[in-house]
C-alpha cells in the first residue's frame, strides 16, 4: 500500500513541474506583449507630442548648455554669410527650446541684436517676428538686472528709431527710463538721467515733433540735404531794420541745411507775423521735452561720448524752433566744455557767418581752432579761404593765417594712389581740393610780389617754424610732389602724338578737370622748389601736350615770379 502511494507521488511530481514551467512562458508572453503594447503607446504618444510641439501646442523640450552653444554658433555664421531666413528660424528654436533663466545676458544680447538686423532685411515678411518679439519680451521682463533690462529697452528703442517707428520708439525709451531711475536713483543727485538715455530720448522727441508739426512742404527731402535752407523770400536791408525784437532764422544768410533742416517758405505778408506764425510750430510738449532731454544729454556730468553726439540735434532743434540766441548760446558753452573736437568750432563759425558775418575775428579764430584738432576736413580750410583769400595785398595778416592753415590741412592729405594728385581713382577723399592748391600758391605769388622781406623773416626767424617748413618740403615731396608719376605720363602722351593718334585724349591718364589741378600744385612747387624743380618742369611739358593754354599761362605766370621758398629756408 505505501508503494503505490509513493509511486503516485513520484508519478504526479514532474506533472506539476511541467505545469508550472507552461504557467511561467506564458506569463513571460504575456509580459512581453504587454511591455510590446506599452512600448508601442509611448512611442505613439512621443510622436504626438512632437507634432504637437512642432504645431506650436506643447512648449519645446529644453536645450541642454552645449546645443545652444552650438546654435549660437550657427546664429553666427547665418549671420555672416546674410542667410537671413535660416537665422530666423535658429532664432526661433531657441527662444523656444530655452526656458527662463537657461540664457545669459550676453546670449539675450546676441539673440535681440540678430533679430533687430533680421527684422531690418525681412522686415515683416518672416514669420517670426511677433512670436520672437514675444518671447525675447518675456526674457527681458523677467531679467533680475533692472539694468540690463533698461539697456534692452533702450536698444530697442534705438531700433524703432532706425525703422522710423518714433511713437514705438517713444514708449520703449520711456520704460528704459523708469527702470534705470528706479536703479540709479541714489547716484543721479543732478536729477539729468542716463545722457545716453537723454539723447534716445531727444532725437526721438526731435523726429516726433518734426513729423508730426513740420507741414509736408517745409520738410527736407533726400535730395535737399544740400544747399540753402529756404526759397528766395525776397528780403531786404529795411527788413533787417524793420525794429523786430531778436535775431531769427528769417534774417539770416547762407543757412544750410546742416544747422537748419527746413525749407522756409517764401514770405508773401509782413516779416513780423510770419516769423510769429513760424515759432508757433514750437509750441509743443513733444518739441520742449526734447530739447530738454538734449541739453541734458549735452551737459552731463563727467561727460560722454553722448554729450558730444547731442550738441549738433540740439543746434537744429533751437534753430528749428527759432530759438538763435539760445542755439548761439549752447555753441559757445560746447567750444570751452568740448575744446579737444572740431565739431563746436565748426559749427559756431558757420553759425556766426550766418548770424553775424561781420564777426570777422570770430570766425577765422573758430576754423583756425577747429582746424589745428581736425586738419583734414576741407570745409574748414575752404571757410577760412572764404575770409581771407580775398588776396588783398595790404592785409599781411590774412596771408599769414592762410600760410599757415593751409600746409597743416596739406599735411594731413595723404594721397593713396600711385599716381598722386589724380582726382576721381584711388586716392579719391585724400587728394587736397584745387582751389586749396590755388589759393596756396596765390599766397606765394602774394608774398613774392610784395611781402617777401617781411614774412620770410618772420617765418625764417622762429626756429620750430623753420624746422617745420625744412620737414614739410620733404614729405610733400614724397607724398605730393613725386615727379616720377608725371614724368612717365608725358611719355604716354609724347608717344601718342609721335604716333599720330587722332584722339591724343583718350590716350592720355589725366582725367578732365586734373589739368586745372595738376597747374595749381605745380604752380605751389615752383614757388616752393623753384621754376626748374622737376616736378614743375614734367607739369609743364604735361599741360602743353594737353594744350590747355588757360592753365599753362598759370603756371607760367607763377613760374617767372617763383619763390623758391625752400631755398630759402635751406639757408638759414
Amino acid at each position: 500500500m505505501m508503494s503505490t502511494i509513493n509511486t503516485s507521488a513520484c508519478t504526479t511530481e514532474p506533472s506539476l513541474q511541467k505545469s508550472e514551467l507552461v504557467e511561467k512562458e506564458e506569463k513571460e508572453h504575456y509580459d512581453d506583449v504587454a511591455e510590446a503594447e506599452a512600448e508601442a503607446d509611448d512611442s505613439e504618444k512621443a510622436d504626438n507630442e512632437e507634432m504637437r510641439r512642432q504645431m506650436g501646442e506643447l512648449p519645446t523640450l529644453a536645450f541642454l548648455p552645449q546645443h545652444r552653444r552650438q546654435l549660437l554658433r550657427l546664429l553666427d555664421k547665418l549671420l555672416s554669410f546674410h542667410q537671413w531666413v535660416d537665422a530666423a528660424r535658429v532664432i526661433s528654436l531657441l527662444l523656444q527650446s530655452s526656458p527662463t533663466g537657461t540664457l545669459t545676458e550676453i546670449q539675450l544680447r546676441r539673440l535681440f541684436m540678430a533679430m533687430c538686423e533680421i527684422e531690418k532685411r525681412l522686415g515683416d515678411a518672416a514669420d517670426f517676428h511677433h512670436e520672437v518679439k514675444r518671447r525675447l519680451g518675456e526674457y527681458i521682463e523677467e531679467m533680475i538686472s533692472p539694468s540690463m533690462n533698461a539697456t534692452a529697452k533702450l536698444e530697442l528703442a534705438n531700433f524703432y528709431f532706425s525703422q522710423g517707428e518714433y511713437q514705438e520708439a517713444y514708449g520703449e525709451v520711456k520704460k528704459a527710463q523708469m527702470a534705470w531711475s528706479h536703479e540709479n536713483l541714489a547716484q543721479d543727485t543732478h536729477g539729468k538721467g542716463n545722457p545716453f538715455m537723454n539723447l534716445t530720448l531727444g532725437m526721438i522727441c526731435y523726429k516726433l515733433w518734426y513729423k508730426n508739426a513740420i507741414p509736408e512742404d517745409m520738410k527736407i527731402q533726400r535730395s535737399d540735404v544740400i544747399g540753402p535752407a529756404w526759397e528766395e523770400r525776397g528780403i531786404f536791408d529795411s527788413d533787417l531794420e524793420a525794429g523786430f525784437e531778436g535775431p531769427s532764422v528769417f534774417l539770416a544768410r547762407g543757412l544750410d541745411t546742416r544747422l537748419l533742416p527746413i525749407k522756409l517758405r517764401p514770405m508773401y505778408e509782413d516779416i513780423e507775423i510770419c516769423i510769429q506764425k513760424y515759432r508757433q510750430l514750437a509750441d509743443n510738449n513733444v518739441y520742449e521735452e526734447g530739447v530738454q532731454c538734449l541739453r541734458n544729454a549735452l551737459h552731463s556730468s563727467p561727460p560722454k561720448s553722448a554729450s558730444l553726439d547731442a550738441l549738433e540735434p540740439l543746434i537744429q532743434l533751437l534753430l528749428l524752433g527759432d530759438r538763435v540766441t539760445d542755439a548761439g548760446a549752447e555753441l559757445v558753452k560746447a567750444c570751452f566744455q568740448f575744446d579737444y573736437s572740431a565739431i563746436p568750432f565748426g559749427l559756431r563759425a558757420r553759425f556766426v557767418e550766418c548770424f553775424a558775418p561781420k564777426e570777422v575775428n570770430t570766425i577765422s579764430s573758430c576754423y583756425q581752432a577747429a582746424l589745428k584738432i581736425d586738419a583734414t576736413c576741407s570745409s574748414y580750410v575752404e571757410g577760412l579761404i572764404k575770409i581771407h583769400g580775398n588776396r588783398n595785398t595790404s592785409n599781411e595778416h590774412s596771408i599769414m593765417v592762410l600760410l599757415e592753415m593751409i600746409p597743416r590741412h596739406i599735411d594731413a592729405m595723404v594721397p593713396s594712389g600711385d599716381l598722386v594728385g589724380l582726382v576721381g581713382r584711388d586716392c579719391v577723399g585724400r587728394e587736397v581740393k584745387t582751389s586749396v592748391w590755388e589759393e596756396l600758391a596765390s599766397c606765394f605769388l602774394t608774398v613774392s610780389n610784395y611781402f617777401q622781406g617781411r614774412i620770410m623773416s618772420e617765418i625764417l626767424s622762429e626756429r620750430i617754424v623753420r624746422a617745420t617748413w625744412k620737414t614739410r618740403f620733404r614729405w610733400w615731396k614724397e607724398k605730393h610732389f613725386r615727379e616720377t608719376s608725371l614724368f612717365s605720363q608725358a611719355t604716354i602722351s609724347e608717344q601718342a602724338c609721335i604716333a599720330g593718334s587722332s584722339n591724343t585724349e583718350s590716350t592720355l591718364p589725366l582725367l578732365p578737370g586734373d589739368d586745372e589741378l595738376l597747374a595749381r600744385k605745380a604752380a605751389c612747387a615752383c614757388h616752393l622748389y623753384g621754376p626748374s624743380d622737376e616736378y614743375v618742369v614734367q607739369a609743364l611739358n604735361l599741360l602743353n601736350i594737353r594744350g590747355n593754354n588757360d592753365d599753362i599761362s598759370f603756371l607760367e605766370m607763377h613760374m617767372q615770379s617763383a619763390l623758391n621758398f625752400c631755398g630759402s629756408v635751406g639757408s638759414h
